[in-house]
């Protein structure tokens, strides 16, 4: 299929003689078995089926109905074939419906095989939990079906092991490709990166092989040029030299003309993938990407009379779909965009590759997904007419043409909504020495006016809400979202507001705003608060004196810029004139006690009143609730640890251990793809060590959650001294009498990274000395957070038991010492039971279907 079409095992092809001369040798073949031809791709093989030529096809885990461009073809290719098979994990997908016999996949999680990733890492998966139903692996679904056809001698694999050592065969000293080192024995104790060679070679030890082309004779041909040097890499070329391939500019295969006068760009969205059939079933990434769309710049925008959210239809040679219309200057005039993974199982006319073009470029016979001339028009009503706003039509005004643009008007129109930012202050309005003729410049301030009026008069918003105060949120995964959410819903009269679709006027008409946001990456905003973060940053942003505000931050402390982007909107703010209701408060997402602590705070000072005690999750090491219906990250119950079995030998490179928590005695259940979340405690002896490197008194006495305790009782169940954050690497360097330690933390670069290198809390207490106070290290020290894991039991099989399968980390110091794991050895070494919770899965679970009789 596609560029793939040719290939053999061992990036080998059927167009050279002796890579079709080698694989004839390693499969028993007759000389000349192997073909020398290719077929003509995606594209020409749904041709030649909608011709008759190809009268069945097998479809492996794609959903070619919606992927492939022109998707007319493949309808009817598949509805002209005599025999069409899908192999899938779901049931129902656009391709699904055109099948005479759906063979049911396993997913991933319900196979073994070995999982290959752009950086060449091999990673050995095995099944987290039995397939449903009948569904089975793609492999032996194969295999099946080819012993059906007769040729059970050529596809008689026993497991994915087998097929995995048939591959290892085919190694290409042309190319550097290598695997021979590589087995399920090895792979079961730790990843590796090809090319690997076999473990007696040079090299052959080492697990990861970053230097893809390294010219030593060992994975690939050694080369010596015609000098007699040696270089010290080589390529797969003729001449060993890598090639850069200039590419002349090439004109798409249509263009637009005076029918079809935009081109279409279709593409992916971050947060969604290929046809949704799994993505689109998770909440979370549905609230990120929500619906499909197809961006128009505004200008096209206002003289096509396509307002924001219409439906628009677009329409092109081969097909049409009809999309909400988002106005946006991130496309130039004359283009659009739209994202490709919306298809008939979500509406009617969503399909947008039932426009795309299916011409194919010679070489990759890849079809042109990112031009095709479209034509765009707004959805008109039963009887024709252009939508228009009620008031418009109780006026008689639905018969007013707009003007036409000449080319220079569109030129400086273009320009004019390229500058005009999303959400301006005030109605913007057209210089007065703008080179439009008069009827334009009404019809455009008419526009302009009706979009942003509100926004300039101080009429407040359908956000805004008088007396009460505004949640903003912005969130990336939902956590500051669900946060959010149960902050508005206990303040009186409080309104709910994601702060992209906040206006900057309602922002400075407000009295109260309490912000909650996550942050992306190293301080930059989730998606969904990008757009009103630029806003803000805005010169015209507008004065903010005599608002009041209060910022929470969720972030992880791993990054050297925790809660960034909640600094910078409380630093923001204040440069605007608005008043700190109260400090900010930044927190990691497990951290519910500072969340509480920080909700009760903003309660009290917006309202007065003392807030009525929430359990959030404070204090849930020491008081475990035993409610039968609870098994929730705030109430874990108590289990018992009844399993724990080694699953590798004693010399095994990697230990894997599985434990089973005995759940009998609560009235709790779990599902498939659920996971178990486990509240551990540090070991006595790292206490010890950490307190006898510090010379801190364990008998002190500190505050952890509203309850006195012991600073070693602290340490053992609350505080995670073995992480290695940015915080405690500058708190070290601050306080430690030895300049080296300054020179060592203080450096950002690939020195300290080094240096760190199976380094963790302890051993950086070990080896420099600080002298602090214990409240001092409350600050420092990150809380104990409970360790998720996948569950690997299945309830059918242990419905008492919930059972887990982990790697324990175990490893040495740089002097020696042993370290580990906080949560994997309090369960491998310690624990008798546990505090234990579930994190249910409801929208990631295996499909539930009907197996083909």
């Amino acid at each position: 299929m596609g560029y793939m079409g040719p290939g053999l095992p061992g990036q080998r092809s059927v167009l050279a003689a002796d890579d079709r001369a080698f694989v004839e040798t390693r499969w028993g073949l007759e000389p000349g078995a192997i073909r020398s031809t290719v077929g003509p791709g995606t594209i020409g093989m749904f041709e030649q089926m909608e011709q008759g030529k190809i009268k069945a096809c097998w479809i492996i885990c794609t959903n070619p109905v919606a992927s492939v461009a022109n998707r007319k073809t493949v309808i009817n290719g598949l509805e002209a074939a005599e025999l069409v098979v899908v192999q899938d994990a779901y049931r129902s997908t656009a391709t699904s419906h055109y099948a005479d016999i759906l063979l049911p996949a396993a997913l991933w999680a319900e196979a073994e095989g070995v999982m290959v990733n752009s950086e060449r890492n091999l990673t050995l998966l095995s099944p987290s939990v039995a397939p449903l139903g009948q569904a089975r692996p793609d492999w032996q679904l194969i295999c099946q079906v080819a012993a059906h056809l007769g040729f059970a001698e050529h596809f008689d694999y026993r497991s994915a092991e087998e097929i995995f050592d048939e591959i290892r065969g085919f190694a290409n000293p042309k190319t550097g490709y290598d695997l021979r080192g590589a087995d399920y024995e090895r792979l079961r104790r730790t990843p590796l990166q090809w090319p690997v060679p076999p473990i007696e070679a040079p090299g052959g030890q080492g697990d990861r092989h970053p230097i893809r082309y390294l010219n030593d004779g060992v994975s690939q041909d050694l080369f010596v040029d015609a000098g007699g040097r040696r270089p010290r890499l080589a390529f797969a070329t003729p001449s060993r030299r890598a090639v850069f391939h200039a590419r002349p500019h090439m004109d798409a295969a249509e263009l637009p003309d005076d029918d079809y006068p935009m081109v279409l760009n279709t593409g992916r969205l971050q947060h969604q993938w290929h046809t949704m059939t799994k993505t689109g079933k998770v909440d979370k990434l549905n609230r990120l990407n929500p619906a499909p769309f197809v961006e128009i710049h505004p200008l096209d925008a206002l003289e096509l009379d396509i307002v924001e959210g219409q439906p628009v239809e677009l329409a092109s040679r081969r097909g049409r779909a009809v999309l909400p219309a988002v106005l946006s200057d991130r496309v130039r005039p004359g283009n659009c965009f739209a994202p490709f993974h919306w298809n008939d199982e979500h509406g009617e006319y969503l399909t947008v590759n039932a426009v795309t073009n299916d011409a194919v470029d010679p070489d990759s016979l890849q079809p042109e997904f990112k031009v095709c001339a479209v034509s765009l028009r707004p959805v008109r009503s039963v009887d024709g007419a252009p939508a228009v706003h009620p008031l418009a039509a109780e006026m008689g005004l639905t018969a007013v043409p707009k003007p036409a643009l000449s080319q220079d008007e569109k030129i400086y129109l273009a320009g004019f909504f390229t500058g005009l930012p999303n959400a301006p202050v005030g109605v913007p309005v057209l210089p007065a020495a703008a080179p439009l003729s008069a009827r334009v410049r009404l019809w455009v301030d008419g526009v302009l006016a009706g979009r942003y009026s509100r926004a300039g008069d101080g009429v407040p918003s359908e956000w805004s809400a008088p007396g009460g105060p505004l949640v903003l949120w912005a969130s990336q995964t939902g956590t500051a979202e669900e946060f959010a959410t149960a902050l508005a819903a206990r303040i009186d009269g409080a309104s709910l507001v994601n702060m992209d679709e906040f206006t900057m006027a309602d922002l400075a008409g407000a009295r109260d705003i309490l912000v909650v946001t996550s942050t992306f990456g190293d301080g930059g905003p989730p998606d969904n608060g990008a757009d009103f973060w630029g806003r803000l940053q805005a010169p015209d942003a507008p004065s903010l004196h005599g608002v009041r505000y209060a910022v929470l931050g969720i972030g992880d402390k791993s990054y050297d810029d925790f809660c960034g982007h909640a600094k910078s909107l409380d630093r923001r703010l204040a440069e605007l004139g608005a008043t700190q209701l109260l400090d900010r408060a930044d927190c990691e997402a497990y951290d519910d006690e500072r969340m509480r602590c920080w909700a009760d705070a903003v309660t009290t000072a917006l309202t007065g009143a003392t807030p009525v005690p929430a359990v959030v999750g404070g204090g849930i090491r020491t008081v475990i609730p035993t409610e039968p219906d609870e098994f929730t990250r705030a109430k874990p119950i108590l289990a018992a640890l009844a399993r724990n079995e080694p699953l590798t030998t004693p010399n095994a490179a990697k230990e894997v251990r599985q434990f089973g928590f005995d759940i009998s005695e609560y009235d709790v259940s779990y599902s498939v793809g659920d996971s178990l979340g486990v509240y551990a405690s540090n070991d006595s002896a790292v206490v010890d060590t950490w307190l006898a490197a510090t010379a801190l008194n364990p008998d002190s006495v500190i505050e952890v959650d509203g309850v006195e305790q012991s600073l070693r009782d602290a340490l053992i169940s609350s505080y995670d001294i073995c992480r290695v954050t940015p915080d405690l690497l500058r708190f070290v360097a601050d306080c430690c009498a030895d300049r080296s330690a300054s020179k060592i933390l203080r450096n950002s670069g690939e020195r300290r990274s080094n240096w760190l290198r199976n380094r963790n809390g302890l051993d950086i207490v070990t080896e420099f000395a600080v002298r602090a106070e214990p409240e001092q290290w409350q600050e420092v020290l990150v809380r104990l957070t409970p360790r998720s894991y996948s569950i690997s039991s299945s309830p059918l099989v242990s419905p008492h038991e919930v059972q887990t399968t982990v790697s324990v980390v175990r490893y040495r110091g740089p002097g020696g010492a042993a370290r580990g794991g906080v949560c994997s050895t309090f369960l491998a070494d310690r624990a008798a039971a546990a505090p234990v919770f579930l994190q249910r899965s409801p929208h990631f679970r295996p499909p539930r279907m009907r197996t083909p009789q």
